[in-house]
């Protein structure tokens, strides 16, 4: 369309504008341009009921593919033994150094778990590992479930943007939600905790009656995970902010008829959490945990490790990588629409700001601590749209949400095919990671104890051989943080004779049960003339002192060493620490065990190539080493 500005001129009182040519013309757009088009048909397509619907249906399938178990946690069995306890024995305390031969102090370590433990025991005896792995599954679709509520009350639409944070939400919760432990609980009751607060608080009726469902709830939660002082701390910072708000903004009939309620509800949740097996030394025992400066053993343990060392997209440690750099890009979002609240309304969210700093602070400190800051931050990003009409602003930005959301959901589906021979769903394949056979054979012939093992194994024999055996150590960790634990990192990190006699002088045990992981743990052993290896299966070996060969029936003395009983074994993980045991038998064993993995592991599998070629690396040096014995014999 052209425009003849003459017209225009001669109405305008400005001179200057005068000097414009009469014969001037100016070209307008009537058609946007190809950017504008491309925007323009990316919203049409984000806001069409057809894209939301499949988006929804892909983010259930790929929080499906992303959530498998992984059997390479043993804290399961040590909760389902404490479990047992509890519940045959129908109390709340346990002695806690009765599953150890070993010395152990617990003076200062206090586990309070006996709830949590106990619900664990119960559907695993209904269930199985299947029951609880139905049961993980339902604590993290309530988690998501609440967060989209509270979206709903807010009277917010099903977009592109509530099905982004659903999924960067269950991306992060993925580094600590597939494990089966209590601590999944904790997670479904901190989610229950920040929906009450910001329903309570940001609707426009107050609903302050709710805020005295906390002290039952911190009075489950100090009897089920020992991250209920996060909860309360959570409390504390939201009652903190709510008070500095309403105190800055002269609120006082907020002040008055929801902070009053509200501060006394968290008092009485704080006095609740003493009534438990230990009473306010467990809440203080934690304070202390908190407080003071972590040993080098304690650091060494991978679930306190610092997130921001894997901020920046790359393949390494994949899982901390996600998670830390999905926080970030949270952090960042919520910067942007903060910003744009304050401009539009002329005021801070003091709450949202002071939660949001603590949580992203405490989340990126370490790794267990993750999945706290994406639950605070669902609720807050929509407080804040809520607050500040922002609406209009994020159906501007529909087409990067739903660019975010697919990258996440192709790139998270990636991940489930490359790594997919690790994981295992509902339960399927999951005792493949635990020496099941090497236990029974134990228990059968009565191999007399006590029993030395390594750190992870503990766990399982707590589970599957307690009484008869107790263990040496277990991924407890700290009743044996001051001595036998220190004793296991000394000699495991150093395989020298001088080790091997310190560890069995110091520890009369005539029985090992190791790990094929720790294959350089069991040839350590078979280097002295007093161990033999008396059976082995996928999992682990089992060696004997000599001087137990006599007691022993004819039939625990032929152990079969040959390589075909795994020929149909597709584990990536297994196979290749059967390799490493099989190496050092000798390189036709190791062979057959490369082969398995060259025929059985699929090809999608990350690093099959390296792994082959590392493989084929080790044989030819293996071969290599016994040719010079050989000339040199």
């Amino acid at each position: 369309m052209i425009i003849d500005v003459a017209t225009k001129i001669s109405k305008n009182p400005d001179n200057n504008l005068k000097r414009i040519s009469r014969n001037t013309r100016v070209v307008v757009h009537q058609y946007p341009s190809f950017m504008e088009f491309l925007i323009n048909q990316f919203r049409d397509i984000s806001e069409n009921n057809w894209a939301i619907w499949i988006s929804l249906i892909l983010l259930v399938i790929t929080v499906i593919a992303i959530f498998p178990n992984y059997g390479d946690d043993n804290d399961i069995w040590f909760h389902l033994a404490y479990g047992k306890q509890y519940v045959t024995h129908l109390t709340w305390h346990i002695d806690q150094s009765q599953f150890s031969w070993t010395p152990v102090d617990v003076t200062d370590w206090i586990y309070g778990t006996w709830l949590g433990s106990s619900a664990m025991y119960l559907v695993y005896e209904l269930g199985g590992i299947s029951g609880l792995c139905v049961m993980q599954w339902l604590i993290l679709i309530a988690v998501l479930l609440m967060i989209a509520q509270y979206a709903r009350l807010l009277h917010d639409r099903l977009d592109l943007f509530r099905i982004m944070s659903l999924m960067l939400t269950a991306i992060v919760l993925k580094l600590t939600q597939v494990y089966l432990k209590p601590q999944m609980i904790s997670t479904l009751l901190f989610s229950v905790t920040v929906f009450l607060y910001f329903n309570s608080t940001r609707q426009q009726n107050y609903k302050t009656g709710r805020f005295f469902l906390y002290p039952v709830i911190f009075l489950l939660w100090v009897n089920i995970h020992g991250e209920f002082m996060v909860g309360l701390a959570f409390l504390s910072v939201a009652f903190t902010g709510e008070l500095i708000a309403a105190i800055i903004y002269k609120n006082y009939d907020k002040l008055k008829n929801v902070l009053i309620p509200f501060g006394t509800s968290i008092l009485v949740s704080f006095a609740v959490t003493i009534i438990n097996p230990d009473g306010i030394r467990y809440p203080i025992s934690i304070i202390k945990v908190w407080l003071t400066e972590r040993d080098p053993v304690s650091k060494a343990n991978v679930s306190v490790l610092s997130m921001w060392n894997y901020i920046g997209f790359h393949m390494q440690n994949y899982n901390f990588v996600n998670a830390a750099d999905v926080i970030v890009f949270m952090g960042v979002l919520l910067v942007i629409f903060s910003l744009i609240a304050i401009h539009r309304t002329r005021r801070l969210n003091i709450p949202v700001l002071l939660l949001n700093i603590a949580f992203f602070y405490l989340s990126m400190k370490a790794a267990r601590a993750t999945l706290f800051f994406p639950v605070v931050w669902c609720y807050s990003i929509y407080t804040l749209m809520a607050e500040a009409d922002l609406w209009d602003i994020k159906r501007k930005l529909t087409p990067f949400f739903m660019g975010i959301f697919a990258f996440a959901a192709v790139y998270s589906l990636y991940l489930m095919v490359i790594t997919m021979p690790y994981a295992t769903w509902l339960g399927y394949h999951f005792d493949d990671y635990f020496p099941k056979k090497e236990v029974q054979f134990i228990k059968r012939y009565h191999l007399p104890g006590p029993v030395f093992n390594d750190y992870l194994l503990g766990g399982y024999m707590m589970w599957t051989m307690y009484p008869e055996y107790k263990v040496w150590i277990d991924p407890r960790s700290g009743p044996y943080i001051k001595e036998v634990l220190p004793d296991w990192l000394t000699v495991t990190g150093n395989l020298n004779e001088a080790n091997f006699k310190y560890l069995t002088t110091k520890y009369p045990f005539k029985i090992a049960l190791i790990g094929m992981w720790r294959s350089d743990v069991i040839f350590w052993f078979l280097k002295s003339p007093d161990w033999k290896l008396i059976y082995f299966d996928k999992c682990a070996a089992v060696l004997i002192n000599k001087s137990v060969i006599p007691s022993l029936p004819p039939a625990a003395l032929t152990a079969e060493v040959g390589t075909k009983r795994f020929s149909d074994l597709s584990n990536p993980l297994i196979l290749n620490n059967l390799f490493q045991f099989y190496i050092l038998v000798g390189p036709s064993y190791a062979r057959d065990i490369r082969s398995f993995y060259a025929q059985n592991v699929s090809n999608w599998f990350q690093g099959k190539k390296e792994t082959l070629a590392a493989m084929d690396a080790a044989i030819h040096q293996k071969e290599l080493q016994l040719q010079q014995q050989k000339a040199g014999g």
